[in-house]
């Protein structure tokens, strides 16, 4: 009498369909979570981005127009004359620019405005966590002995 043993080697379709169900559950659980971090990362993005690039832009405005001699504005450009040169702010679409390099990016509604040759006010909106905010960056030139 022989005796034959089968062995059973491999997975029953009830295991597969059950290990593909638990790992399309951790895989829906891990992409969530990316979506999430992606989420927070961009909030917290513009709540410390925009108010750090405003700070720079309003300081390195402010010495520069406290330093000047001149303001002379033509169009969307201003031109500060000082001791230490010529420099130039130049409104370019969404892009403030300082001596052609960037000082404030992605704002709306960018405008220059120079008051009696002595006051340079730079008006423009950012976006914030809650929507778009208006700003208002003002400078006066220093005044000088002797006129």
């Amino acid at each position: 009498m022989v005796c034959q043993t089968t062995k059973n080697s491999g997975f029953t379709l009830i295991e597969l369909v059950m290990g593909m169900l638990i790992a399309g559950v951790v895989l829906l659980a891990a992409a969530t979570f990316s979506f999430a971090m992606r989420q927070g990362q961009e909030t917290t993005d513009l709540m410390l981005d925009g108010p750090a690039q405003i700070r720079g832009a309003s300081l390195r405005i402010t010495d520069l127009v406290h330093r000047a001699h001149t303001l002379q504005q033509n169009g969307g450009t201003v031109t500060v004359q000082s001791e230490a040169g010529t420099s130039t702010l130049a409104v370019s679409g969404t892009t403030l620019n300082l001596d052609e390099k960037p000082l404030l990016k992605k704002c709306s509604g960018l405008s220059l405005e120079v008051q009696k040759g002595r006051l340079l006010i730079v008006r423009f909106k950012m976006q914030a966590e809650t929507g778009w905010r208006d700003y208002e960056i003002c400078a006066a030139v220093r005044c000088r002995s002797g006129g």
